[in-house]
């Protein structure tokens, strides 16, 4: 394993609960310098290691993939450091078979869990996974490993910048657990059956375009039954819950419809607010029939509401250097999030770096993964 480098961050409280704020700053990515990613051909070596049983080590993660790609993203983790793959090899031309076929010393076991990871506390000390992808963490520290000393960002493994402020949400009196994995937006989510008949409004409005377009909808379709806009409850913070609140006072927008019912179940809602981890259940259950844009920006810390997962290192870890290694492996270097997008559906659930090779793979998945880009986090 590559040698780790220890990055001293002290950083303060920021992100916390389900919905988090993060706030714009200048000179917010570090200045790196990145390897240049092939994307001409797949690169790799054909060696792989003799491996004797006895010498395995057993590394269980709790991440929210396959069990093929846990198992391939720990094999091209080992590929790349140990010479079998080219560090330049784009994952999307990557020969699977050969992927496959790489011996490692380790013996993965991945347990699944949901996009919105887990607490660490679930888990029974014989079970606790090594790795984990936890939802609420300031419920689990007591249960991770301090990360400051050992945490692991090596500019060698990715070629996008990181999103550095993510790690705020992970900090607690100054002591890092976790590793921010990835993260989801809240969006806002439309019915095309209640689109005015001047069109649709644009993927990133003002809140004086979202205002006309809810009035348009309201005055087209309220005869019909259909509630312009609803489901905002607390959800949003700052001038953005005065400007739904205000949607509220003038009946442009409700939590239920004429039969009292919740207007998104009973499928006559027109507009409302989610975040982007749920935009699967929500195609499942309007399929084919939403379209996505985001929430107006008021420039107060609420435009950009970001929930932030990490993965922790559990405390009983016995190899925390590596496993801490490869968690920051899989979450930044450039070709590891490549060979999720490669192998895992779409999900609404986005990357915490800026490159954008990493972004127009997820643009071509299309949906709700069409409405943010690189620059969503500034």
């Amino acid at each position: 394993m590559r040698k780790i480098i220890v990055f001293g961050l002290i950083l303060s409280l920021g992100i916390s609960g389900l919905l988090c704020s993060c706030t714009p700053a200048e000179d917010v990515f570090p200045s790196l310098s990145y390897p240049e990613t092939d994307t001409s051909e797949t690169s790799f070596s054909d060696e792989t290691a003799s491996l004797n049983p006895s010498d395995l080590i057993e590394l269980k993660l709790a991440l929210p993939y396959s069990d093929t790609t846990v198992n391939r993203l720990v094999k091209y983790y080992y590929g790349v450091n140990n010479g079998l793959i080219s560090p330049g090899t784009n994952a999307l031309m990557l020969d699977l078979d050969f992927l496959d076929s790489i011996d490692i010393p380790w013996i993965v076991e991945n347990i699944p869990i949901s996009g919105d990871g887990a607490d660490a506390d679930s888990f029974s000390e014989d079970d606790m996974p090594d790795i984990i992808l936890l939802g609420d963490i300031a419920s689990d520290t007591g249960s991770l490993l301090v990360l400051n000393d050992i945490l692991a960002m090596d500019p060698d493994y990715g070629n996008g910048d990181i999103y550095i402020e993510a790690f705020d949400s992970v900090t607690f009196n100054g002591q890092i657990y976790g590793i921010p994995h990835y993260a989801t937006f809240t969006v806002l989510i439309g019915n095309s059956d209640f689109i005015p008949s001047d069109g649709r409004i644009p993927y990133s409005p003002t809140a004086d375009e979202l205002r006309s377009y809810v009035e348009e909808i309201d005055s087209q379709y309220s005869d019909e039954g259909v509630i312009a806009f609803t489901g905002a409850g607390s959800s949003f913070t700052g001038d953005l819950r005065a400007f739904t609140d205000q949607l509220y006072e003038d009946d442009l927008a409700s939590d239920s419809d004429n039969e009292n019912a919740d207007p998104r179940y009973a499928r006559n809602a027109a507009i409302w607010p989610s975040s982007s981890g749920n935009a699967g259940v929500w195609e499942e259950y309007y399929p084919g029939s939403l379209y996505y844009f985001r929430v107006p920006s008021f420039y107060d810390g609420s435009n950009n509401m970001t929930t932030v997962y990490p993965l922790g290192i559990s405390a009983s870890c016995e190899q925390p250097e590596l496993c801490a290694d490869i968690a920051t492996f899989i979450s930044y270097d450039t070709n590891a999030l490549l060979l999720i997008e490669r192998l895992e559906s779409p999900s609404g659930y986005y990357p915490l770096v800026t490159d954008s090779n990493v972004w127009d793979s997820i643009r071509s998945a299309g949906g709700v993964n069409s409405v943010f880009t690189e620059d969503s986090y500034e």
